[in-house]
């Protein structure tokens, strides 16, 4: 039985459709190298890196998904310090750039550097300024410079302190006092005010004279009632000399401000006139008194002109201006009334002009109620309130004291 000879199968290839599928061969063998490319590390070379804006989005390279709200840094096209946030599919946008700051830098990427950022605020202990960007960095603030303080509720010397400080000397014609400020407003002075003078031994009313209108007070009276202070002034008996000094310088002592007095000045029938004197007593001995005139020495009495002049001289020889005798303590001593310089001046004159306010009153006859009120008339004719005297006396020269209210 003849059997079918066994043999192998194989492909005749021609001689042209060999070179053909050689060339095909290549082809593949070239594409296949070219999916490979990316450095032999077998990546695929289309997935690009997320270093700008129009970085395709990623998740970061963390090989798994992003939480969305996420927030991390990133460098931005241009190289600047960018963030980009994670979206909802799981994938981080694209990074965006910051804003423009004044660091000589495009934050942006727009291509300029620190524009839009030419001034911004800043402050210092006075206040709000501006400063300025230059060559990429901020300088020369400009705040309110200090100032010197002002009453008006702000801190101008920027100390963190309110209108501290601020006191204004004032006066008035009493005295120094200070105008402080409080609430942005200055106090009003606080000096003291003049008021109304009275007889305390104060200058109230700050015309720079203690008692002014209480220091002499021209007073009528009678001698009724002084011959009830002293026995012996009664107008009939003895109408002016030592008893009557004695009662007037009592019934004195009971007007207000007075310590003492002399007169009358006037006189007329009952009624006596008298000068009521704010005045500093003294009881001196008549030897005291003879050291300032050696005939006042007791034998002649209160009064006489010896006397006058002692008496005068005691008070000025204590720095005041005169003094009269207000009456006889005892045999050896006498109450003497002085008067300062503020309230009496002693007066130049003569008997020739005392004569022209009483006729009566001459050097013959000095001593009496005719001398008193031409004394008196002379020294109201000069702008005092009254006068006492002569104090002294040469001739037809005559000094004499008159007295301010």
């Amino acid at each position: 039985m003849k059997t079918a000879a066994s043999r192998s199968s194989f492909l005749f290839v021609s001689p042209a459709a060999s070179s053909a599928l050689s060339l095909l061969s290549l082809l593949s063998l070239l594409s296949s190298c070219a999916g490979n490319e990316d450095s032999g590390t077998g990546r695929d070379a289309s997935a690009a890196r997320d270093t700008g804006a129009d970085a395709p989005l990623t998740d970061g390279g963390r090989g798994g998904s992003c939480s969305t709200g996420e927030i991390e840094l990133c460098t931005t096209g241009c190289g600047t310090e960018g963030t980009r946030s994670c979206i909802a599919d799981g994938r981080f946008s694209a990074c965006q750039v910051p804003a423009e700051d004044c660091n000589g830098v495009d934050d942006d990427c727009d291509g300029a550097i620190d524009e839009g950022v030419d001034t911004r605020a800043c402050s210092s202990e006075c206040g709000g300024g501006d400063e300025r960007c230059e060559a990429g960095a901020w300088s020369g603030c400009t705040p309110v410079s200090p100032a010197p303080e002002m009453c008006d509720g702000l801190d101008q010397d920027c100390d963190g302190l309110i209108d501290e400080d601020l006191i204004y000397e004032c006066s008035t014609a009493c005295g120094p006092g200070r105008e402080v400020c409080v609430d942005g407003t200055f106090t009003t002075c606080d000096a003291p005010v003049p008021v109304d003078e009275t007889c305390d031994g104060t200058d109230q009313d700050c015309d720079g004279v203690i008692d002014e209108g209480f220091r002499t007070t021209n007073a009528s009276t009678t001698y009724t009632i002084l011959g009830g202070l002293t026995a012996g002034c009664d107008g009939t008996a003895e109408r002016v000399g030592a008893t009557c000094n004695s009662a007037i310088h009592r019934f004195c002592g009971g007007v207000e401000c007075a310590t003492s007095g002399y007169g009358p000045v006037e006189y007329s029938g009952d009624a006596a006139y008298v000068a009521c004197v704010k005045a500093t007593m003294h009881d001196i001995t008549f030897t005291t008194a003879s050291a300032h005139h050696a005939a006042c020495n007791g034998t002649g009495g209160l009064l006489g002109t010896a006397c006058e002049a002692a008496y005068h001289r005691y008070c000025a020889s204590l720095g005041d201006a005169s003094g009269f005798g207000a009456e006889l303590v005892s045999a050896t001593t006498v109450r003497v009334a002085c008067v300062d310089r503020e309230m009496a001046s002693v007066e130049g004159t003569t008997f020739t002009e005392l004569t022209t306010h009483h006729p009566a009153c001459t050097s013959a006859v000095w001593r009496g109620g005719a001398c008193h009120a031409a004394v008196k008339r002379y020294c109201q004719a000069n702008g005092f309130a009254s006068g006492f005297g002569p104090v002294e006396l040469n001739g037809d020269n005559v000094a004499v004291t008159c007295v301010r209210r």
